[in-house]
C-alpha cells in the first residue's frame, strides 16, 4: 500500500515542486515583459498587493535584517523622490518569499497528518523579535535539507538569483517551522523523517548535516507550548509573511478555518498579481483557481509526468 504522505507526486499543495528554484532565462524573460506597458487595472493591481502586504507586516521592520532593501524601497525612495520606486522588485519579493513559505506549509501540514506536530500551536501567537535556544537547534537542524541551506540562509552577491528576494535570505519561515515544532514535537526522529521524504525542503544536503552531528551542542530540547509566545495576535513581521500564527474565530474550528481566507489567499492575491504583471503564460505559473483546467489541457505539467519539470 502507498503512503501517499511521502510521495511527492500526490502531497504537495499545488500539485508541482512549490519552492521556487533558480531559473535565469525565466527570470531574464520577466524583466523583458516588466519593460513593456502595464494596463492600468494591473499596475493599481501591484500598488495594491504592495501597499496591504505593508499594512500587515506592521510598517515598522527595524530589526529584521532580510528586509533592509525592501524597507528602503517602501520607505526611503519615496521620501526622497530621487528615483520611482522598484514595484517589479517588491513583486519579485512577496512571490518568491511567499513560495517558499507554500514550500514550508506544507511540510508542516505533512507532519500535522502524520501526528508529529500538534496545530494548537497555531492559536498562540508569534514574537518574531526573538530566537530562543531550542528554536535555534531546530532551525540549524532544518537548514540540513537543500533548499534551505542554499536559499535561505544569508548568501554571497554571486549566489544570489533574485533582486531582493534571497538578500540576506529570508530565515523566519524556517523559524517560524521550528517554533511549531518545538511546541508539540512528538518524535523528532520520525519527523526529520517524514521532511527528508516529503522532499518539500529539497534533498539532505550530507556536508551539512555532518556539520550539524559534529557539532558540540546539546541537540536536545524540551516541548514547550507556548515557545516564542507573542503579546500580540498582530505581531510586528517581514515584509510579505503570511504563515498563520495566533489564529483567531468564535471556535477553536472557526480559527482554523480562518487559516485559508486570512493566510493561503494572500499568497494566491500575490501569485496571481505577479503573473498579471509580468504576463507569464499558463504553462510557466497555474492559479490555485486554474489548477482544474490547466491541467487538464496541459497534463505534461503534473507530477510524475515523464515530461514535467
Amino acid at each position: 500500500m502507498i503512503d501517499v504522505v511521502d510521495d511527492p507526486a500526490v502531497t504537495h499543495r499545488r500539485r508541482r515542486l512549490e519552492w521556487p528554484q533558480p531559473n535565469e532565462s525565466f527570470f531574464q524573460r520577466l524583466y523583458e515583459r516588466a519593460s513593456n506597458p502595464i494596463p492600468p487595472e494591473v499596475a493599481h493591481a501591484v500598488d495594491q498587493v504592495i501597499a496591504d502586504e505593508f499594512s500587515k507586516c506592521g510598517g515598522d521592520n527595524e530589526g529584521f535584517f532580510e528586509d533592509v532593501q525592501c524597507m528602503d524601497e517602501l520607505v526611503a525612495v519615496p521620501l526622497l523622490k530621487r528615483r520611482p520606486v522598484n514595484k517589479p522588485a517588491l513583486l519579485h519579493a512577496l512571490y518568491f518569499r511567499g513560495r517558499q513559505q507554500s514550500a514550508i506549509w506544507d511540510t508542516y501540514c505533512a507532519l500535522v497528518q502524520k501526528k508529529f506536530v500538534d496545530s494548537r500551536g497555531l492559536l498562540v501567537p508569534v514574537d518574531f523579535r526573538t530566537v530562543s535556544s531550542a528554536v535555534g537547534q531546530v532551525s540549524r537542524l532544518l537548514s540540513c535539507f537543500e533548499y534551505v541551506n542554499r536559499y535561505v540562509l544569508p548568501l554571497n552577491d554571486q549566489d544570489q538569483p533574485y533582486e531582493l528576494y534571497s538578500y540576506p535570505g529570508f530565515p523566519e519561515p524556517i523559524r517560524w517551522l521550528a517554533t511549531m515544532i518545538v511546541r508539540g514535537c512528538s518524535d523528532v526522529t520520525a519527523l526529520f523523517e517524514t521532511i527528508q521524504k516529503s522532499m518539500f525542503l529539497g534533498p539532505l544536503n550530507q556536508e551539512a548535516y555532518q556539520k550539524y552531528m559534529a557539532a558540540d551542542s546539546d541537540k536536545s530540547f524540551t516541548v514547550n507550548p507556548l515557545e516564542r509566545q507573542g503579546k500580540h495576535l498582530k505581531s510586528t513581521h517581514p515584509f510579505g509573511f503570511w504563515l498563520p500564527q495566533g489564529i483567531q474565530g468564535e471556535s477553536q474550528e472557526a480559527a482554523y478555518d480562518s487559516i485559508y481566507t486570512d493566510h493561503i489567499m494572500r499568497f494566491n492575491v500575490i501569485e496571481k498579481t505577479f503573473k498579471q504583471y509580468f504576463n507569464i503564460t499558463d504553462k510557466e505559473i497555474v492559479l490555485e483557481e486554474e489548477e482544474e483546467l490547466s491541467y487538464k489541457r496541459f497534463p505534461e505539467m503534473l507530477p510524475g509526468h515523464k515530461s514535467s519539470s
